[in-house]
């Protein structure tokens, strides 16, 4: 355990020993004066680059996808066929599993419409407009409008909507709660990053933007969260493949017990043969 532990440490620390090299390396490859921030001439050379702000959301499934995926499945497939079969004798009282098998339809689709509705209400960036540095004056704007190396100026009560690197020698406090569930403030300094969606609960700096779209950190989360996917077990999978084999032998097996039943068995009626075969299918 103890060894463990200083495994662990030690993995931490070239972890961070490696990260510190590729800001130092992208901050000498990308310099911004602080004073002044980007100029026109370099703000349009990055929009002209495709390097802006902009993220199209990954759409979750529709509810007509949710009802479709629950809908048409292998298993309902063989049920409402017998379920067809039993209605067509007239046997009505013999077609009661199939209350059961609505209720397992609506269960599985009312369940994924509330995830979905939950998911789509995961929204931690707040704030739109965003005060940055450029041609040496402060001005606020849209945070689609942000594009690479901006120089943000970050304040207590802010929120950083994108990945950026603190410059200068300003400590910060940050509220990092939201992204990782820890309520105590973390000090960021010099060559720091701050990622979107934590709040600067002290201080003031000048930062440079760092990642942008869907590659700022909050990003990366919400693809990982809105990409919901019902697992299989392994006897959910072994009963798939079991259904499969039974699909394959089901419509000849049923033809065959509705002729013996019809053929071999004197005075009784199609429609008996037919709920004979379909129950003993069942």
């Amino acid at each position: 355990m103890i060894f463990q532990r200083k495994r662990d440490r030690i993995d931490t620390i070239m972890e961070n020993k490696i990260r510190s090299k590729e800001i130092l390396a992208y901050l000498k490859e990308n310099p911004v004066n602080c004073d002044t921030g980007l100029t026109n001439d370099e703000i349009e050379n990055r929009v002209k680059l495709g390097l802006v702000n902009t993220f199209k959301e990954t759409p979750n499934k529709t509810i007509g996808e949710i009802i479709r995926s629950n809908l048409f499945t292998l298993f309902n497939f063989l049920c409402f066929s017998l379920l067809i079969l039993i209605l067509v004798t007239g046997y009505i009282r013999n077609a009661i599993f199939a209350l059961a098998l609505i209720c397992n339809i609506l269960t599985g689709i009312i369940q994924e419409v509330r995830a979905k509705k939950t998911i789509e209400k995961l929204s931690i960036l707040n704030q739109n407009k965003i005060t940055v540095l450029r041609n040496g004056k402060e001005i606020n704007i849209e945070r689609e409008e942000i594009v690479q190396d901006d120089i943000l100026v970050l304040k207590k009560g802010s929120q950083a909507v994108v990945d950026v690197l603190v410059l200068g020698d300003d400590i910060l406090e940050v509220d990092e709660s939201l992204l990782t569930g820890e309520s105590d403030y973390v000090i960021k300094k010099r060559g720091d990053i701050i990622y979107s969606g934590s709040f600067i609960m002290q201080g003031s700096a000048k930062c440079q933007v760092y990642k942008i779209g869907k590659e700022i950190y909050i990003n990366q989360l919400g693809l990982q969260s809105k990409t919901f996917k019902v697992g299989k077990s392994e006897i959910q999978k072994t009963i798939n493949n079991i259904l499969k084999v039974v699909t394959v032998f089901i419509i000849p097996v049923g033809t065959y017990l509705f002729i013996t039943q019809l053929v071999f068995v004197q005075g009784q009626s199609w429609n008996m043969s037919v709920l004979r075969a379909a129950t003993r299918n069942a």
